[in-house]
């Protein structure tokens, strides 16, 4: 009797959390324009009615993404070092990993 109810309340939980028809059918339309809309700009795009960047601004743009890239690559290094001071005073490697998962860090 406890097993059926309690299967009973988590069913009614999933469906009472579970969006209505109408906020689906909302979701869906507004998905559908956004579809349509995509569809239209990818249309263009085949066409090749793209104007190109004019020398200016490809340069611009080079320069921008230089910068950039340059920032990454100092912010890597700075990272590096921490990581490997952290392993270092670190108590070792279940609190590095710890530390990692904790502030979602990728290497």
């Amino acid at each position: 009797m406890g097993t059926t109810a309690k299967t009973l309340r988590t069913h009614l939980a999933a469906l009472t959390s579970a969006p209505s028809t109408a906020k689906l059918l909302e979701a869906l339309e507004s998905l559908q324009g956004e579809h349509a809309s995509l569809e239209a700009r990818l249309v263009m795009l085949r066409k090749g009615a793209v104007k190109p960047l004019d020398e200016k601004e490809r340069v611009r743009v080079e320069e921008e993404t230089r910068k950039w890239r340059s920032v990454e690559g100092a912010r890597r290094k700075i990272a590096k070092e921490v990581w490997k001071t952290v392993k270092e005073v670190g108590e070792g490697k279940e609190e590095v990993e710890r530390l990692r998962e904790e502030w979602a860090i990728e290497w």
